[in-house]
């Protein structure tokens, strides 16, 4: 896996997008970049998931903010491809730790996209927002039209409940 960013600890960086137009932001490698070193899957979600599932592959919960609660450290939650709706706002739940971090990744060879709809739906809000975690990789997914109370936004790291460390985007 490719580092693209490395977010130092407590540090507010905020994660715009910043045009009229659609913009897209993918996080991590290619959604096909896949190497031994990979982490496993150990859980699952997808758009046609459901929150009461078991978050195996024959049954994947449908929302981050569900999953993301439920991954301890060492953990892998894979996004199974297809388009996401209604996955803004949310706070993510989870952390790692130095030698085991909690990795959010692209199901192998498939292109998760989470579309914001730029809020039309009501799910006003920054897709992911990191407050008092550490040790979180996120990699091969694909971040589009999402906005925030301060214009559009996608990825949001602050302090506001704790520090943030060691997330890798």
């Amino acid at each position: 896996m490719q580092k693209c960013f490395t977010f130092a600890s407590d540090r507010r960086i905020r994660v715009l997008l910043a045009c009229s137009a659609a913009v897209l932001l993918s996080v991590g490698g290619s959604a096909s970049a896949q190497t031994t070193t990979t982490p496993a899957c150990n859980y699952y979600i997808a758009p046609n998931g459901s929150d009461s599932g078991a978050g195996t592959l024959a049954s994947p919960w449908k929302t981050i903010k569900y999953a993301s609660a439920k991954l301890s450290a060492g953990k892998t939650l894979c996004a199974r491809g297809g388009t996401y709706y209604g996955q803004a706002g949310l706070i993510w739940k989870s952390s790692g730790t130095a030698t085991a971090p909690v990795t959010f990744k692209n199901y192998p060879g498939e292109k998760p996209v989470f579309d914001g709809q730029w809020g039309d739906t009501g799910t006003e809000g920054d897709f992911l927002v990191f407050s008092n975690n550490s040790h979180v990789v996120v990699d091969g997914i694909t971040i589009q039209r999402f906005a925030d109370k301060y214009g559009n936004g996608a990825i949001d790291l602050h302090n506001g409940q704790g520090p943030v460390d060691d997330i890798t985007i």
